[in-house]
């Protein structure tokens, strides 16, 4: 009798101890009335204890003002079902009362901005640092930087390493995620390389705050990765879409025409509107927040696009409509340029082009190539694709296969 109290009483105060390093209770009558949760839960692997067991809930962080999802991990020093379920109930139970008052993450942060850093842990840390860095990113760096991150997280959750201080936590554990990137989840060495870019980044924005004294991933290096050619369509590859396009697809054949003849991207065309579009001076405006590197620009539109957009009737489209939207169509609603690639991915699996390295991009390779064979110079193709150096222009012709001294064929010795 005595032995099972000792244990009760242990266990009981290892839960308070538990849940007061986990939620914070909030000065900020605002944040308390919200009451916003999920109530915890024990997740016990049906009951099997060489599994992890964990506690489950939701509650608001301050900082965000939106759920955050928690997972605490039962110890392992816990050997049987009944003490992991004494534990486990006892922690429930705390936690749920603490969200019923209103309890809600990172409360001290809403109270005090400049609170002392080195009390955060890893997870904390790296929500602050993707606060700041994703401000005012585009849609796909926030996919991008989000995706990465909620998956480094669910290791450390994992792990139990989510309430560590980053310069705590072994470097072999840091080495392991992106180890199992490959070994486990068989992901490719181009998904590698873009989760440690874009880990390292979110480490840095702490470093350079004085947050961090060093990344902790500065050990960590890329993997070899052999980048895809730019493949543009043959003249009957071409041929067979453009038919295949206008007949039954004409809109879409539109879209690509901006590709191939003004070099514009997928996305700078989903953001196009018609009042970008100067046809009295052979001109679309490309302002800085349409473009992918956040610089404005202009597009010459030569005869073939100019006839393409009278085809449109572009004058009769209002001027804040958009010139592809639903169905492709001009309207008020933008599109993503992953639809599009989608709808054009199907076509040329129709015409048997599909896996051959052809994308939606491919336009693009298609039309510079064919500009170079019409004797447009390295200069004004710089111009056209809007590069910042001649050097990056004749790189991406490399690429394709261009760039060599036309004349060297008539020259012998």
């Amino acid at each position: 009798m005595i032995i099972s109290i000792i244990v009760f009483l242990f266990i009981f105060i290892a839960t308070i101890f538990a849940t007061n390093n986990i939620l914070e209770m909030p000065d900020n009558q605002n944040l308390q009335d919200l009451q916003e949760y999920k109530p915890a839960i024990l997740k016990d692997a049906n009951g099997d204890v060489k599994k992890r067991w964990y506690v489950e809930f939701y509650a608001l962080d301050a900082t965000t003002q939106k759920l955050k999802r928690k997972r605490v991990f039962i110890s392992t020093k816990y050997k049987t079902k009944k003490d992991r379920y004494a534990f486990g109930n006892k922690l429930v139970k705390q936690i749920n009362t603490l969200l019923m008052k209103g309890a809600h993450f990172n409360a001290s942060k809403e109270r005090k901005p400049d609170a002392a850093w080195e009390h955060q842990n890893v997870v904390e840390l790296l929500e602050y640092a993707y606060q700041i860095l994703t401000k005012n990113a585009r849609y796909y760096s926030i996919k991008t930087y989000k995706s990465n991150k909620n998956n480094f997280i669910n290791f450390l959750e994992e792990n139990g390493l989510d309430n560590q201080k980053p310069e705590n936590i072994p470097i072999q554990s840091y080495f392991q995620f992106f180890d199992e990137i490959v070994t486990k989840r068989n992901l490719s060495n181009s998904t590698y390389n873009t989760r440690l870019r874009t880990l390292k980044t979110l480490f840095n924005v702490l470093v350079r705050r004085k947050i961090l004294e060093a990344n902790p991933l500065a050990e960590i290096e890329k993997r070899k990765h052999t980048p895809k050619t730019n493949q543009a369509f043959t003249d009957e590859q071409r041929e067979a879409l453009e038919t295949y396009l206008k007949e039954k697809a004409p809109n879409l054949y539109y879209f690509t025409r901006l590709i191939y003849s003004g070099f514009l991207r997928p996305t700078e065309i989903t953001r196009l509107k018609a009042k970008h579009v100067k046809l009295q001076f052979n001109q679309i405006v490309v302002h800085a927040e349409m473009s992918k590197t956040a610089k404005p620009g202009v597009v010459i539109i030569n005869k073939g696009l100019k006839n393409v957009f009278e085809e449109m009737k572009i004058d009769k489209i209002p001027e804040n409509h958009y010139l592809f939207s639903t169905g492709l169509k001009p309207g008020t609603k933008r599109i993503f340029a992953s639809n599009v690639s989608n709808i054009h991915g199907t076509i040329l699996k129709d015409l048997g082009l599909f896996g051959k390295n052809l994308t939606l991009y491919s336009w693009k390779h298609t039309g510079v190539v064919n500009a170079y064979r019409a004797g447009v110079d390295i200069k004004t193709l710089q111009s056209l694709l809007r590069h910042h150096s001649l050097e990056m222009t004749d790189i991406y012709l490399r690429s394709l296969g261009l760039f060599h001294n036309k004349n060297i064929e008539e020259i012998s010795w």
